[in-house]
């Protein structure tokens, strides 16, 4: 299969990931690669998507922070890099100022994952506010979490 097949694959599966563990229904954003887009959207979170062996976390995190940045500037999106590799579970990255730091990501196993979206999702229900800039601990649920640094 080609990068382009397992990607576009990748992205299929992920979409059904969402609709079967959240009960979101999203669509891939079809044509985005040129422009610099994400994979998938679903207000707030902009998901760039990756079905590889070789892994490239840092490079796939300034792809989807660029890419949240490049929408509409007036709704603040979260960026989230959702990667699998085959025969395994999905892993994400998500921002490391869900435990009060200015720059990076978080690495969250699967279903630290869908603790975290679940938490975040009930707060856009509930209207709090779900990127507290005064947290001063770790994600209440969550277990250890990888944290990687970007800049300086």
């Amino acid at each position: 299969m080609s990068a382009i097949g397992k990607g576009s694959q990748g992205e299929r599966e992920f979409t059904k990931y969402l609709s079967f563990n959240f009960g979101i229904e999203v669509k891939r954003q079809l044509g985005q690669a040129r422009e610099g887009g994400a994979d998938v959207l679903h207000y707030p979170f902009c998901f760039e998507v990756k079905r590889r062996e070789a892994l490239d976390q840092r490079t796939w995190w300034n792809q989807v922070v660029k890419a949240a940045k490049n929408l509409e500037e007036d709704m603040p999106w979260i960026p989230v890099v959702a990667f699998r590799q085959n025969r395994r579970e999905w892993t994400f990255l998500i921002p490391a100022k869900f435990i009060g730091l200015d720059k990076g990501y978080l690495q969250l196993e699967n279903h630290e994952f869908k603790k975290w979206l679940k938490m975040t999702l009930n707060s856009q229900v509930y209207g709090q506010d779900y990127a507290p800039s005064d947290c001063d601990g770790p994600v209440i649920g969550l277990e250890s979490p990888r944290v990687e640094f970007l800049g300086g």
